[in-house]
């Protein structure tokens, strides 16, 4: 039996009406039972350039297309009485379908317990019953006045997309809390996905400066909230997962917020300048999982004195942000490809579990992350390049930018034997390694050097991808040191 129709606007051309005669056609309500169906959802990736898209109709006047519009609707509803979820975030008021979709939600609103629109059709909509327990909403813009206030009590999901910058999302809610607060009793998940529409800065040297002094001020210890605008406290008792994409504003509604211990993943994906707010956000340290994702608004690269500034203040932020969890939480950290990781004496993540790094470093860096990240399980680079050193290095930071954020080396540093390639000593657990490389200047000598040293050099590894080599050439390198090093034949080495 069905259960899930999924309906593409935008692959249908034809006008609102033509196209509900068609679709009914096609479900074929009368030949095949439809009474089973639970989900109904309605996507148009792209918009669709139709205006209110009536004029080619037959139809003359707009009310008789209405009344179209809705016997279908209705039809639908009495062949499929028992729909309880209602997807159509991506169908644009202006398409000409909106008038369907509005008919179809009046009909099913007393049973809906999932629900998804765009702003603009939801201050239309009728009041939904207690039943509604999941909202999708997608913010349009220019439409976000007086939008449909949703009653939070219910909600157990909620997920909001193309949010403006710094908007206030919680207020297309009905607060039925006292004036200072707003609580999510029931709510589980909340996902916000802002509108990413940052450009670049107008001065790259001033915006790095002001990171930088920033980050150096801000993210020194985790603040007890930051709220100084007067804000409602939000509440979220049972909150489980919390995913911010995109942010580029500050959040400062999350920062006297109120989480229980009942939160167990995090998902943050925003600017540096916002991370630096994010942590005044005050978290329990229950968490089971924590990822920070840190990238930087628009398209051009900043100069490589500005570049290293915001890496630098990137690394500040993650060391404020994560560093607030204890060694039960699983953090991940990942570092767009406009951010460089320059000062290495920043570095304190010791409880770091994954990293991703977009910008290219160097096996010197490799070595020094692994010593400063030593419970790394996973690490991704997008490029690694082989530099000369001289013999029996340590992974020693590099001279810091300011006394005061200097501090003693890691216990679990070790040496590095550079004539042999192989680090010595370095208590790791680094078991899966991902490299995506640019292989413009690539060599199987090279590459051979770099799979040598982190092979023997790394005896937790288990997982290895990246390698240009034949196979007859990573078994040679295995078979040679497989006696002293008998990990190897528990690696797996992937490449190209």
């Amino acid at each position: 039996m069905v259960q899930h129709i999924k309906i593409n606007v935008h692959e249908i051309r034809s006008e609102p009406v033509d196209f509900l005669r068609g679709m009914m056609n096609l479900l074929d309500l009368d030949e095949y039972p439809m009474h089973k169906v639970h989900h109904l959802e309605f996507e148009a990736p792209k918009r669709v350039d139709r205006g209110l898209s009536y004029s080619s109709c037959a139809i003359e006047s707009r009310r008789e297309k209405a009344i179209i519009v809705e016997h279908y609707a209705d039809l639908i509803c009495t062949h499929m009485p028992n729909v309880t979820g209602l997807l159509a975030t991506n169908v644009y008021e202006t398409d000409g379908y909106s008038d369907f979709i509005l008919a179809m939600t009046a009909h099913y609103s007393d049973k809906l317990r999932l629900y998804g629109t765009i702003t603009s059709l939801s201050r239309h909509l009728l009041s939904f019953t207690s039943q509604l327990s999941e909202l999708h909403l997608r913010f349009d813009s220019g439409s976000l006045a007086n939008p449909t206030s949703f009653e939070v009590g219910t909600l157990r999901k909620i997920v909001l997309t193309s949010v403006p910058p710094n908007y206030r999302w919680y207020r297309i809610f009905n607060n039925n809390s006292s004036n200072s607060s707003f609580r999510f009793s029931n709510l589980e998940s909340l996902q916000i996905i802002y509108e990413d529409n940052g450009g670049d800065p107008d001065d790259f040297g001033a915006f790095a400066e002001q990171l930088d002094q920033r980050s150096r001020i801000e993210t020194n210890a985790v603040k007890p909230g930051g709220n100084s605008n007067r804000e409602p406290r939000l509440e979220f008792p049972k909150l489980v997962k919390l995913d911010i994409s995109f942010c580029t504003g500050t959040c400062i509604e999350f920062m006297d917020g109120v989480f229980s211990s009942a939160l167990k993943v995090v998902d943050i994906h925003c600017t540096v300048k916002a991370a630096i707010d994010m942590a005044h956000i005050r978290l329990p340290k229950s968490i089971r999982k924590v990822s920070l994702i840190l990238y930087m608004n628009g398209t051009t690269l900043a100069p490589r004195e500005h570049a290293e500034m915001i890496g630098n203040a990137s690394i500040r932020v993650a060391n404020g942000f994560l560093g607030q969890f204890g060694e039960s939480t699983k953090t991940s950290l990942s570092l767009s490809d406009s951010i460089p990781i320059a000062d290495m004496s920043l570095v304190r993540w010791t409880a770091l579990d994954s990293l991703t790094l977009c910008t290219p470093i160097t096996d010197t860096t490799l070595w020094q992350i692994l010593a400063r990240a030593p419970k790394l399980t996973s690490l991704v680079l997008y490029g690694l390049k082989t530099q000369t050193m001289p013999p029996n290095v340590r992974p020693s930071p590099a001279t810091p930018a300011s006394a005061s954020e200097s501090e003693p080396e890691s216990e679990t540093s070790g040496s590095i034997d550079c004539q042999q390639g192989l680090a010595v000593d370095l208590h790791i657990h680094l078991e899966r390694i991902m490299i995506y490389c640019d292989y413009i200047d690539y060599s199987e000598e090279k590459d051979m050097s770099m799979l040598q040293k982190i092979l023997l050099g790394i005896r937790s590894i288990k997982f290895i991808n990246g390698v240009i080599m034949s196979d007859s050439k990573k078994q040679e390198l295995v078979d040679t040191h497989l006696t002293k090093y008998p990990h190897l034949a528990n690696v797996e080495i992937h490449g190209y």
